[in-house]
């Protein structure tokens, strides 16, 4: 199966998707793979999609929300977010605030996925049963 039918399962069956909803996946460098798969199956579902890359550096760990993500989470208002970010410990802080801003509305649904690969991906959600 291909990694972005098995995003699209996952949309489908976890965070229960309708076509016309809209989605923002915010996406490190290093998991622009696993970003790419879930804006193709989320583009397969009709959802308005869409990919926000975080520069990522193997020395640098994010602290604080940057003014790029908090534009995004102050006009966007999606029904989901899906976060594809590297599981480092360092970036626990980071993960957190991100999450309490994109759910402190209680309205959007999460997909928060530390340290996920295309190899998780498609073998977790490979059949949409």
């Amino acid at each position: 199966m291909e990694a972005w039918e098995a995003a699209k399962n996952a949309l489908e069956c976890v965070l229960e998707t309708s076509k016309g909803e809209s989605i923002v996946i915010f996406c490190d460098d290093e998991k622009m793979d696993v970003g790419e798969a879930f804006a193709n199956g989320a583009l397969k579902l009709g959802l308005q999609t869409y990919l926000i890359r975080l520069k990522t550096d193997l020395n640098i760990f994010r602290k604080e929300i940057s003014p790029q993500i908090l534009e995004i989470l102050t006009k966007q208002k999606p029904d989901i977010y899906i976060n594809l970010l590297r599981g480092i410990r360092e970036e626990t802080p980071f993960r957190i605030k991100l999450i309490q801003m994109e759910t402190k509305d209680r309205r959007a649904r999460l997909g928060h996925c530390p340290g996920v690969t295309l190899n998780m991906l498609t073998m977790c959600f490979s059949s949409n049963s």
